[in-house]
């Protein structure tokens, strides 16, 4: 199915739209950066929706907000969630779980049976930005307790989401995924850290820029191939 028709209304209201990506926010400047690498490479800004504007259709529920959507002629070509988490990790972290999990699989399963109609399989990203409290706070759990894999057993919950992240790049649930660590001084600046290498918010953006870039090659060939008839 195609959304293009009922997207003109937010096309307008799309001007300004990269001034509004940057406006605030823990995750704005990583949206923004990733709003820009996509220009760069060739893809109109008409085709990035933020915000409100970023819904796309669920399986399980009518519809979900992403945070950054690149649709072309109204087919998703990617989507991606932003994160943050400065205190309560505790009371959090499940929450956390069960949103990125139960979001791609809504999404997945629109795909499967149709309630989304995309030439390309779209790329789903993940960017989770942790304060440093994170690497010290970490309940008690035991390796009896429901027969927990061991990467959990004694991790902070800075450990936990490393986890969670390779966990969802390994089974395919996200095409990409960036795990940041930034401290409250620090991130002011703009500082952070990934500890793990396949984390790394450059090879996140580099993923996510690949794959559009692909795309826009293969959308271009099918245009000047239609031409040609």
């Amino acid at each position: 199915m195609s959304r293009a028709e009922n997207r003109a209304d937010i096309d307008h209201a799309q001007e300004g739209r990269r001034k509004e990506v940057t406006s605030g926010g823990h995750m704005a400047e990583f949206e923004g950066l990733l709003y820009d690498l996509l220009v760069d490479a060739g893809l109109p800004e008409s085709a990035i929706y933020t915000g409100k504007s970023a819904d796309l259709p669920g399986y399980y529920r009518p519809s979900k907000e992403w945070d950054l959507v690149v649709l072309q002629e109204g087919d998703p070509v990617a989507a991606i969630e932003f994160k943050s988490q400065t205190s309560s990790f505790g009371n959090n972290w499940n929450n956390r779980v069960e949103e990125v999990v139960g979001s791609a699989t809504d999404f997945r399963t629109a795909m499967e049976k149709g309630v989304i109609d995309s030439p390309v399989r779209p790329w789903l990203g993940y960017v989770y930005l942790m304060d440093e409290q994170g690497t010290l706070e970490g309940d008690s759990i035991s390796a009896t307790d429901a027969g927990m894999a061991d990467a959990f057993v004694g991790a902070s919950y800075a450990d936990r989401c490393e986890e969670l992240c390779l966990r969802l790049l390994d089974n395919g649930i996200y095409d990409g995924a960036s795990f940041l660590l930034s401290g409250e001084e620090a991130g002011l600046d703009g500082a952070y850290r990934t500890p793990h290498d396949r984390l790394k918010f450059e090879r996140f953006a580099a993923s996510l820029v690949g794959h559009v870039g692909q795309f826009l090659d293969e959308y271009g060939q099918r245009q000047a191939e239609l031409g040609n008839y």
